[in-house]
């Protein structure tokens, strides 16, 4: 049923669970010189097949695990493993007579929802789990990345995190980890500063402002994400702004306030960060105020959305920002769901600043006629090439000609619907946009695909946007509320996950 041709095939990703493991397997082994085997999403993997482990090019492995044991030669060629393992099944038992922890490379230890609890050590198949992972980190000498995703107590990851053999780490993530207790806020006010990470995330640990600001961070760490169920606060983030080898940081959600964000920019901090997301922190204008009163002289990416004290970032606050002269390095900004008025968005969209932006997302925020008439006058017009405008009213609004009329002669990608929009409405929104290049049309719901479906590709094919081949070069994707910012995403620490503060970064850097 196959083309032939596959034994040339290198890389295999299996996301949908209908694909049938026997399918799976008997495939696998027409794929000789496959480097890279991802089976995960929705699959299962109930059994395991003798073809897996017969993979002997296999670089790069992520699956699902349950109880195969794993044959002590197999793959002599893998470096990077993520397997997802739930602690009651003691999967991870099974692979501790493997002798690939010796040369492995990277290592990411997650599991589903349901599984992801392994602190109950008085339950004899999580102690056994536990134990595992002890024995197999204590083999794998040549580790660079980590990534441990499941609820260890924090006496079981210190045990981890204290092996010698992990002593060379170049990349550290601990995630959903515990912060209490005495052990915890031992182990996490040093759980950096005596190594030389690149790349360091503490997502969901539960870090309270008093812990945080006890923390220090290696010159050394260039990607940092202390995001998510963390609370810095003021206190953390001035302990945060000594951290001056950061280039990329991820601090949304992590309880700044404005005096955090002023506290942000009192130290070295910021010196090189090319990419940071402070997004829902309560910045409001004081804060946002602070955070720009120093120079960012690299930064190119920047996400605020959310940022409100009270229900939305006012007039003055976008005035703080259209005001701000580090805006004409930006190529990214993102504002989406700050709830904003008309004269905020004209505030932000009429700065002269806003020269060299390639992505914009202002999506979620009340879009007034004079605001759509000073997005079509942006300075930064003909170079953006993916902008979002969701959930504004902008397609509905007296504001969408002049809007329309702008010179948009660079955008790829355009994230346009409102809750209110007719399907009738895409019929014009497809004509409108007919003259743009290379044009992907974002929607949220059913309605376009109503439209799409009530027009046949027999029709003239460039009436409604289709290429003169008769492809339709409009992108549909399932995405939320939050704009654009919720597409084509990957994270710097795990390249697979869809992450909204890497929303479409990808577009400005490819």
């Amino acid at each position: 049923m196959f083309a032939s041709g596959l034994d040339e095939l290198e890389h295999v990703e299996i996301e949908w669970a209908p694909f049938d493991d026997a399918l799976m397997y008997g495939l696998l082994g027409s794929l000789p010189r496959l480097r890279s085997l991802t089976k995960s999403g929705r699959t299962q993997s109930l059994r395991v097949s003798g073809e897996l482990f017969e993979l002997e090019e296999l670089e790069r492995l992520e699956i699902i695990w349950r109880n195969a044991s794993v044959p002590e030669r197999a793959w002599p060629k893998l470096r990077e493993l993520d397997l997802s393992i739930g602690p009651h099944n003691r999967g991870l038992v099974k692979w501790r007579g493997w002798e690939g922890w010796e040369r492995l490379e990277s290592f990411t230890l997650t599991s589903d929802y349901s599984a992801m609890n392994w602190r109950d050590v008085s339950d004899s198949s999580v102690r056994a789990s536990v134990d595992a992972l002890v024995d197999v980190l204590e083999r794998a000498h040549e580790l660079k990345r980590l990534s441990i995703r499941v609820t260890l107590n924090p006496e079981d990851l210190e045990r981890v995190l204290e092996l010698e053999s992990l002593s060379n780490l170049e990349s550290l993530d601990i995630d959903h980890a515990h912060s209490k207790g005495k052990v915890g806020r031992a182990l996490f006010a040093g759980i950096a500063s005596e190594r030389d990470l690149e790349e360091l995330r503490l997502t969901d640990c539960g870090l309270n402002e008093a812990l945080a600001a006890k923390m220090t961070y290696p010159a050394s760490v260039r990607r940092l994400d202390v995001s998510g169920k963390n609370k810095l606060g003021e206190r953390g983030a001035r302990a945060l702004s000594a951290c001056e080898g950061a280039e990329v940081a991820w601090l949304e959600r992590v309880g700044l306030g404005p005096a955090g964000g002023a506290a942000l920019a009192e130290g070295a901090f910021g010196q090189n960060v090319r990419a940071l997301d402070v997004s829902a922190n309560k910045l409001g204008a004081k804060g946002l105020e602070g955070l720009l009163s120093r120079e960012w002289p690299r930064l190119e990416s920047l996400w605020l959305g959310q940022n409100g004290t009270g229900n939305e970032l006012d007039a003055d606050a976008m005035r703080v920002l259209a005001d701000w002269e580090g805006l004409a390095n930006l190529r990214f900004l993102s504002l989406i769901s700050e709830r904003m008025r008309g004269e905020a968005m004209e505030a932000l969209l009429s700065s002269p600043h806003l020269k060299n932006l390639e992505v914009l997302d202002i999506s979620g925020n009340t879009m007034t006629k004079a605001a759509a008439e000073a997005l079509a006058q942006i300075p930064c017009a003909p170079k953006l090439r993916a902008l979002g405008v969701g959930f504004t009213g902008l397609s509905t609004s007296p504001g969408w000609g002049a809007f329309v009329e702008g010179e948009w002669s660079s955008l790829e990608l355009l994230y346009c619907t409102d809750e209110s929009m007719k399907v009738a409405a895409y019929e014009q929104v497809t004509r409108a946009l007919s003259g743009f290049p290379v044009l992907e049309l974002i929607d949220v719901g059913s309605k376009l695909t109503a439209f799409l479906d009530s027009r046949s590709r027999r029709d003239d094919p460039t009436e409604y946007g289709f290429t003169e081949d008769g492809v339709f070069p409009y992108a549909l994707s399932s995405i939320g509320y939050r704009g654009i910012s919720e597409v084509h995403s990957r994270s710097w620490m795990e390249p697979r996950e869809a992450t909204t503060r890497q929303a479409w970064w990808d577009v400005v850097s490819r």
